[in-house]
Parts: C-alpha cells; sequence; structure tokens
C-alpha cells in the first residue's frame, strides 16, 4: 500500500486528483504529512519553479512529485536525495505509475534533464 499525501493547489484539483488516485486499490491517500507517507504530489509554480524551502524539509523519506496543471512538465525528487529530475511531458499515466511504486525508484527514464536544487 502506497501512503500519498496531496498538497496540489488549487483545491478543485486536489479533490480532483483524491477522488481519482482514491480509486486505486495500492493506494491510501492521508490527511496530513507523517513518516508514514510515501509519495507527496505538489503543483509546480506558474513560473516552473520549486517551492523548495518547503519541498526540502519535508517528507525526506518520500518521492516528492512536483508537476504543472498543463503537463508540460514534472520534476521527481526520490527519497533521500537532493536533486530533482525533470520530466517532460507528464501525463496522468506517468504520475499513477509513479505513485504505483511508492518509494522506489520512478520507472520513467531517468536519462532526461537534470534540475539541480
Amino acid at each position: 500500500m502506497t501512503c500519498v499525501w496531496i498538497a496540489y493547489e488549487p483545491l478543485v484539483f486536489r479533490e480532483a486528483l483524491i477522488h481519482l488516485l482514491s480509486r486505486l486499490d495500492s493506494v491510501k491517500i492521508v490527511e496530513t504529512p507523517s513518516k508514514d507517507v510515501d509519495v507527496g504530489i505538489f503543483r509546480l509554480s506558474d513560473t516552473g519553479k520549486l517551492q523548495d524551502f518547503f519541498l526540502h524539509k519535508s517528507l525526506p523519506q518520500a518521492k516528492l512529485i512536483v508537476f504543472s496543471p498543463n503537463g508540460d512538465q514534472a520534476f521527481i525528487r526520490l527519497p533521500g536525495e537532493t536533486n530533482w529530475k525533470r520530466v517532460r511531458p507528464f501525463g496522468m499515466s506517468q504520475l499513477i505509475n509513479e505513485i504505483r511504486t511508492g518509494r522506489n525508484q520512478n520507472l520513467i527514464d531517468m536519462t532526461r534533464s537534470v534540475f539541480d536544487n
């Protein structure tokens, strides 16, 4: 079971993600971050910047997925790492695959461009 915390904004998108992902048998959605969270989901800023002042300090044990609402890009940080991998484009099937793998290495080709913070 993959424990997922969704901090995506705006609320309508977060609720849609919760509705969709809670239907997966292997996913448990939680209301607050904790050490049990395997995957955290966040929104990429309108300028394409990571909100790393928050992300690096929260959920160090979790895979973090930050993606734009239009699906043109995402950044993924694996547990215990500080580097972010950029993925272009990023769609719902990729998000579901990333969640299903939980804290493990993601399924997306990690040889794509890297974004260092």
